[in-house]
């Protein structure tokens, strides 16, 4: 399977679903999804490459339905991931999770690594994000805009949520069922 195969697989259930992919012509991206491979951290965008034995994947899923947008990401293990980035990947789904189980009414904003002023507040709607990569932090943005890959080469894993901030803590409002 390719990262386009994927992008037409979203583009295809979104549609059916009566939403419409958030990404899709954002600020001039031209795919339904993100697919971000091994060393991309985010923005990858679907092409021919196949994916292969090995290889982690991150798909971003955002769209608009009803009014609202909502975006979650999960990173995929294909075939036989080493030790490494296994932990990677399970590593990056634990401070996504980590960091919504703080959320409530009352928490700074910089409670969850970033620093962004001011106080969560009931009726909050954001985006828990964390990207996690093997080495350097540091990112380059390549030519098309938004590919964002690692600098050293390292992997990427990302998971995200869209969360809202509610009188009992919060709710996940991108939660697959």
């Amino acid at each position: 399977m390719t990262t386009e195969d994927i992008d037409a697989l979203v583009h295809k259930r979104v549609i059916e679903s009566g939403a419409y992919p958030s990404p899709l012509n954002y600020r001039g991206f031209p795919k339904s999804v993100c697919t971000s491979v091994n060393n991309v951290a985010c923005h990858g965008i679907p092409n021919k490459r196949r994916l292969v034995d090995g290889d982690i994947v991150s798909v971003d899923i955002t769209v608009f339905s009803n009014g609202y947008h909502g975006d979650c990401c999960e990173t995929y293990l294909i075939g036989n991931v080493d030790e490494a980035g296994k932990h990677l990947v399970n590593a990056a789904r634990r401070c996504r999770d980590e960091a919504i189980a703080i959320c409530r009414p009352g928490v700074p904003f910089s409670d969850i690594d970033n620093d962004y002023p001011g106080t969560m507040e009931e009726g909050m709607t954001f985006t828990i994000e964390p990207i996690v990569a093997q080495g350097s932090e540091e990112v380059i943005i390549l030519e098309d805009g938004w590919t964002a890959v690692m600098l050293d080469n390292g992997r990427a894993a990302q998971f995200e949520h869209t969360i809202l901030i509610t009188c009992k803590g919060n709710e996940i409002l991108t939660q697959y069922h």
